[in-house]
């Protein structure tokens, strides 16, 4: 029996040895504006934890590249991917340094969003894609933005839709007139 204690207690202390070397995530508040995070050569990112956000209404996260053109990313809620940002020419060129808003508008630039629901959400990214040098080597690290923000931001579809029915509205009230 006092085997089996000690076993037990050595298994406890291995599982809080372990427990305690993950890395955590970093909190993303929402409407603080853009966070950096940057990516070594092995596509370890920093925070390594990710980035752990809790909202009690839906809200959107935002995800840019910025300094050099070329890289490309997928991001993960709870280990589910809820976002692939596009893949871009991977001209190696550094276009917009540290405006994450210029950045998040140049069509040069990987970007994209996603809303997500109330609750916590632990957001781990991935970089799926790097940017090239002049060489066309793969650069070794990088940096880019996140974010994350009150509400939702309209699907294009919904706002064709949208603008449709108000045309069609002016329409009839135009025939209905004459």
């Amino acid at each position: 029996m006092k085997r089996v204690v000690t076993l037990l207690l050595a298994v406890v202390a291995l599982a809080a040895v372990g427990a305690g070397s993950a890395s955590a995530a970093a909190p993303l508040t929402l409407g603080t504006g853009w966070t950096k995070f940057y990516w070594d050569a092995t596509g370890e990112t920093d925070p390594a934890g990710g980035y752990q956000v809790t909202s009690a209404d839906v809200f959107t996260i935002k995800m840019t590249d910025s300094y050099v053109v070329g890289d490309a990313f997928d991001l993960y809620d709870g280990g589910s991917l809820v976002l692939s940002t596009p893949s871009v020419p991977k001209t190696g060129v550094d276009v917009i340094d540290d405006d994450a808003d210029a950045a998040y508008a140049s069509p040069l630039y990987s970007h994209g969003y996603v809303t997500l629901l109330p609750g916590t959400h632990n957001l781990t990214i991935n970089i799926r894609e790097r940017a090239l040098d002049g060489t066309g080597a793969v650069i070794s690290g990088g940096g880019a933005f996140i974010r994350a923000d009150a509400g939702t931001i309209p699907e294009p579809h919904s706002l064709l839709l949208l603008g449709m029915g108000l045309a069609g509205g002016a329409l009839a009230l135009r025939r209905r007139s004459a």
